[in-house]
């Protein structure tokens, strides 16, 4: 990351009394199996040696933690630290369908095994979504009174809904009358951006129909070389994604695109979504029946749901929502109403806090000792 070392531990004393201490991870290719797992046991070592050497009430570890958490049941049993899991997904599950292990192969049998270790002997463990907290319990053998969930939150105020004719549409030279279908987020190799393609493919005859993709990402410059071979003139990118055009640039849309892998959304919940969500958009996802991703737009009656590995469905859906302008509208509403009151910060925050309080024990205001890649 620009600006902190990967060799050197630095530290970061602020005015709100904590202060940050961000530990060296030599940089290795992620982009395999083996550059990922070596960069998450190096991390791991690290932070388990800074855990070990440093007093602190509690232990949050945001990692994965197969490998990046294998040293916590050894803290506390010597140190006395009690610590607490957020799982953010669920791995080898995860990991079975983007790298090509078997997922009842020997090798994910042992990372099972690990990361149930682990899990059964933490303080509490933190999910993001019911799937997982149910998962944990009957695969992994945690007792349920550890278990909590606590959806990944945004908060409401920094994004919001914004009009389509923002400042944005001019300066990317969008009519005003082109409507416009949107994914925008990390486009990486487990984001399906292919199926967008496919999919403006099958609608191109829609002159007044765009799919802009914005974001960056490991397959950006396939995709985007991809599109110009096919001659994809309905499809725009958008690259880079500022921060301060995050709202402008969903304004843009009257859909939202969620788009995943088959069996992707079971082991993961895009965080993308909620973004989609809070900018009072309607989305329409890629994703199969029975995941946690198609619950939530289900409950929120927010947008549509098509198969994963079907991009003309998801082009008939792009039409179908594009050709109700008043259910659109109040889909987007109604998906901004339910993030607002599930996925935002300062419930979820809190929630989280309580967690650690109480994992701490009679300190009220611990010491917390956070752990992330």
């Amino acid at each position: 990351m620009a600006g902190y070392s990967r060799w050197f531990p630095q530290s970061e004393k602020h005015a709100d009394g904590y202060e940050i201490v961000r530990l060296p991870v030599p940089f290795l290719p992620r982009r395999s199996l083996v550059g990922r797992s070596l960069e998450y046991a190096a991390f791991g070592t690290f932070s388990s040696l800074a855990a070990f050497f440093n007093r602190a009430d509690i232990i949050y570890a945001n990692t994965w933690p197969v490998l990046g958490g294998l040293g916590l049941p050894l803290i506390r049993c010597l140190r006395g630290i009690p610590f607490v899991l957020s799982v953010q997904d669920v791995h080898p599950e995860a990991a079975t369908l983007t790298s090509g292990i078997s997922p009842r192969g020997p090798l994910a049998n042992l990372l099972r095994r690990t990361d149930g270790y682990v899990a059964r002997r933490a303080q509490a463990i933190a999910t993001i979504c019911p799937a997982f907290t149910n998962l944990y319990r009957d695969d992994r053998g945690v007792p349920p009174e550890r278990l909590h969930t606590v959806p990944n939150w945004m908060d409401a105020d920094r994004v919001k809904p914004t009009s389509r004719e923002n400042r944005l549409r001019s300066a990317l030279g969008i009519p005003a009358e082109t409507r416009v279908a949107m994914f925008a987020g990390n486009i990486g190799s487990t984001a399906n951006v292919d199926s967008i393609l496919d999919a403006a493919s099958s609608i191109a005859g829609r002159a007044d129909v765009r799919f802009v993709i914005a974001g960056d990402g490991s397959e950006r410059q396939r995709l985007e070389a991809l599109a110009a071979q096919r001659q994809l003139e309905n499809v725009q990118f958008i690259h880079p994604l500022r921060n301060e055009d995050f709202n402008d640039v969903q304004g843009l849309a009257d859909v939202m695109l969620l788009p995943t892998c088959a069996g992707g959304a079971s082991a993961s919940v895009p965080s993308k979504m909620i973004a989609y969500m809070l900018a009072g958009r309607p989305i329409i996802a890629a994703v199969e029946e029975a995941s946690e991703t198609a619950a939530v737009i289900r409950r929120a009656d927010c947008g549509s749901i098509v198969q994963p590995a079907d991009p003309l469905a998801l082009g008939q859906a792009v039409l179908t929502m594009l050709d109700r302008p008043r259910e659109a509208l109040q889909k987007g509403a109604a998906g901004r109403l339910y993030a607002v009151e599930h996925f935002g910060r300062q419930q979820c925050v809190s929630r989280l806090a309580d967690i650690l309080e109480s994992a701490a024990g009679a300190n009220a205001h611990p010491t917390a000792l956070a752990s992330a890649p």
